[in-house]
């Protein structure tokens, strides 16, 4: 065989901007020079998108999960052991590119231990953070450390975690790292910006100022801060409605402490939805109340669309929004000052300079096409010698190799 054979390790297949560009990734690779194969967890709403992709050999493993659990990560390892060997001894040349804190330590060591020397993996944001218990925090940077040792590439999604990672020594600052931007399809959102359905009405019943967010119920996003923020907005803006578009465990918190705010008729509560694009542009105000970041996706695709943002001045974040310009930076934790900013945005909309020309500056390197290209240019400089075209490309979904 002449060809490469790619392997994406991620935790869930969660609707979130990781999980659908590994997904564009695997789709997208030159079928000529690279089989794409997918090792996921079982959980998640691109699940079937996952399955449907008819050149990507899929493994959803019922092992796999987000929450940290030793019995479970370990049966995991040793299920992507035994993958990772048979995939190796079927085809040499091969490269693991892991995503995400758990999949990025279970994926590289086990791919490590089945004898594969090159291993990529893809930085979405770090698992440690500012907001965790110190001691649990340095676990997870001396994790990252170790798994780095044996890591081929780093790609960074912000040139801050970059920055970060070679300052904690977790990346050397030569060779091994290098930022590739979580892109979207820009030319796709140059043609249909201004030709989107509008969804207002089916959204709130009427034409109120629409205030959301977009983002997964977990810790990470500190979705309690939004209702904080909304119960200020609303005493200025009684009208204004808030949606949350999302799901994930912290709902019922979210649920409770909106009856707590007598946020619940002014509260709207989507659920995942895989038509994010036609909404996200009847927004008035995107929001995001991250305690930490990569950097997100949505912030990139509302300010394709000329939305502007309130969002936490964390790592990543800063590296798209440009104050006053497409939005405003806040501290996190701190409702009161993002209600401000928001409230600010509602009374004086055309406050932010934004334009044609300072917003393709902004999206300058997100472009999702390039963001392949970027690598696959690097999976083919891992191996000394030039990886030929095969013979014929695949024109039926191919079965999987043995487990």
């Amino acid at each position: 065989m002449k060809y490469m054979r790619v392997i994406h390790i991620i935790t869930q297949l969660e609707l979130g901007g990781a999980q659908q560009n590994t997904l564009f990734t695997l789709k997208k690779l030159d079928p000529s020079k690279f089989e794409p194969v997918l090792i996921t967890g079982k959980e998640g709403i691109l699940v079937p998108r996952a399955g449907s992709l008819k050149e990507v050999r899929c493994f959803f493993l019922s092992t796999l999960h987000r929450r940290i659990h030793p019995v479970w990560d370990l049966a995991a390892f040793f299920h992507l052991l035994v993958i990772l060997h048979k995939a190796r001894k079927e085809n040499p040349r091969i490269c693991v590119h892991t995503h995400s804190s758990k999949a990025g330590i279970l994926g590289r060591w086990a791919a490590f231990a089945a004898g594969i020397r090159n291993i990529v993996h893809s930085v979405h944001g770090f698992g440690f953070h500012d907001f965790q218990n110190p001691l649990v925090k340095k676990i997870f940077i001396f994790l990252e450390k170790i798994s780095a040792k044996i890591s081929s590439q780093i790609i960074f999604v912000s040139q801050t975690d970059f920055t970060r990672a070679v300052q904690l020594g977790i990346c050397r600052p030569e060779g091994q790292g290098r930022v590739i931007r979580s892109g979207i399809d820009l030319k796709q959102f140059w043609r249909d910006q201004n030709a989107l359905t509008k969804h207002r009405k089916a959204i709130a019943g009427k034409s109120f100022p629409l205030v959301g967010m977009i983002a997964c119920f977990k810790p990470q996003k500190s979705p309690l801060d939004f209702l904080y923020m909304a119960s200020r907005v609303s005493r200025v803006f009684p009208e204004a409605r808030f949606i949350m578009v999302g799901d994930g465990e912290m709902r019922p918190l979210i649920q409770h402490l909106a009856k707590e705010l007598s946020l619940q008729d002014r509260l709207i509560l989507t659920g995942w939805r895989k038509d994010v694009m036609e909404l996200l542009p009847e927004f008035d105000v995107l929001v995001l109340t991250s305690l930490w970041e990569g950097l997100p996706r949505v912030l990139v695709e509302a300010t394709a669309l000329g939305i502007p943002i309130v969002a936490t001045n964390i790592n990543g974040n800063h590296e798209i929004i440009r104050q006053g310009v497409n939005g405003h930076l806040v501290p996190p934790r701190n409702p009161s000052i993002m209600a401000g900013k928001v409230i600010s945005l509602l009374q004086n909309p055309g406050q932010l300079s934004y334009t044609e020309k300072n917003r393709r500056s902004l999206l300058h390197g997100f472009d999702i096409d390039s963001m392949v290209e970027q690598q696959e240019h690097m999976y083919q400089k891992l191996f000394p010698f030039q990886i030929k075209e095969r013979a014929n490309k695949v024109k039926q979904r191919p079965k999987p190799f043995p487990t």
